[in-house]
């Protein structure tokens, strides 16, 4: 670009009217040239990186996966493990408790028994008072109409009626 920014002198456009015109010709030419070299010099380190950071993104996705893999079957491992022991665990604790259980069942039964009986009694008392209600009941009436025949035979005296 220098060669051709340098001005024309007076004895060259003289001799060739054209000279001007393809001077600036060629120094357009020379321009687009630079322009062209440093906008590719510039897509090329903008595709350099780009390039690098998709291949990081990939191999940080590769890392992710094999981690999300490896929890998984950790994950895994420790509830199986978890299991195994709660297994363990079960039986151990029943082995331990065999004895407190049939205790607590043989409670219960007697519990059971208590109330079974407890029921039966409450039912006899109840018949035994609806009973004792109706007796009385009875009784009740026979007294009124013993009170009837005696005001009857007195006479007219109203006992009845005092009451």
């Amino acid at each position: 670009m220098r060669n051709y920014s340098s001005p024309l002198g007076a004895s060259e456009v003289r001799a060739n009217p054209h000279a001007e015109t393809t001077l600036h010709m060629k120094l357009f030419r020379a321009q687009r040239n630079f322009y062209i070299a440093g906008f590719a010099l510039f897509l090329i380190f903008v595709l350099r990186r780009l390039v690098i950071l998709i291949s990081s993104q990939a191999s940080f996705m590769l890392n992710c996966e094999a981690a999300e893999k490896q929890a998984a079957s950790a994950s895994a491992a420790a509830k199986r493990f978890l299991d195994e022991q709660d297994n363990k665990t079960t039986v151990v604790c029943s082995n331990e408790n065999v004895k407190e259980l049939k205790a607590v069942q043989n409670e219960i039964e007697t519990l059971k028994n208590e109330l079974t009986r407890m029921r039966k009694d409450r039912d006899a008392v109840k018949a035994q008072a609806e009973s004792v209600s109706r007796e009385y009941d009875n009784l009740n009436d026979e007294h009124r109409r013993v009170l009837e025949k005696v005001n009857k035979l007195e006479g007219g005296d109203n006992i009845l009626k005092d009451k």
